[in-house]
C-alpha cells in the first residue's frame, strides 16, 4: 500500500513545517552518523541504508518498548529525511493536508505522507519498505501510473521535536 494521493485541493503549504522537516532531517543525519558511523548525504543511493536502519529499529521495538512519543520522534526525523531527499532531488513542497497531517506535495499534483509512512514501517515491518515507497513516488510523479492508490488512513501528525528522555535519547546517546 502506498501513501500518495493526487488530490491537491486539501494541501496548504507551510513554511514552518519546512523548517521542522529540515531540522528533523538534519537530526536524522546526526543520528545515523552517531549510531551507525555512516554519512547520510541526502542521496537517493543512500535510501536503502535508511530502510536498513528502520528495519533494525523495527526489530528492536519489542524489547525496547518505546513510548508513542519516542516512535513519533523517529517518524518525524526519518520521514523528514525521506521527504527532504525527495524535495532536494526532484522538487516538492512541505505543507499540511487532511486537517493537520504533515504532507509533501510533489510532481503531478500528488501528495505524500513521509512521517506516516515511517510510522507504518516501524510498526508493520518490511511490508511497508520505505525505499520501495520512495521509488513509487518517483513513478507517480513521472505520470507513468494513470491512477493513484487509495488514500491512506488519516493519522495524527507527530509533534515538533521537543527534547525527550527515553528510547530515542538512549539510542541517540544524549
Amino acid at each position: 500500500m502506498s501513501d500518495f494521493t493526487s488530490s491537491a485541493a486539501d494541501f496548504q503549504p507551510d513554511p514552518e513545517l519546512q523548517q521542522i522537516a529540515t531540522r528533523g532531517a538534519d537530526i536524522c543525519v546526526q543520528f545515523i552518523r552517531h549510531k551507525f558511523g555512516k554519512t547520510a548525504d541526502y542521496s537517493e543511493a543512500f535510501l536503502p541504508e535508511i530502510e536498513n536502519v528502520l528495519h533494525l529499529l523495527h526489530l528492536s521495538m519489542p524489547s525496547a518498548k518505546p513510548s508513542e512519543s519516542d516512535i513519533e520522534q523517529f517518524c518525524t526525523i526519518f520521514g523528514s529525511y525521506l521527504g527532504e531527499t525527495y524535495r532536494r532531488h526532484r522538487g516538492g513542497e512541505w505543507g499540511v493536508s487532511f486537517g493537520n497531517t504533515p504532507t509533501l506535495s510533489f510532481g503531478g499534483g500528488y501528495k505524500s505522507f513521509p512521517w506516516a509512512r515511517v510510522h507504518k514501517r516501524l510498526i508493520n515491518g518490511e511490508e511497508d519498505n520505505v525505499h520501495h515507497w520512495y521509488l513509487g513516488m518517483i513513478q507517480y510523479a513521472s505520470n507513468t501510473t494513470p491512477t493513484p492508490p487509495p488514500l491512506p488512513p488519516n493519522s495524527a501528525p507527530p509533534p515538533p521535536l521537543p527534547p525527550k528522555k527515553g528510547f530515542f535519547s538512549r539510542l541517540f546517546g544524549s
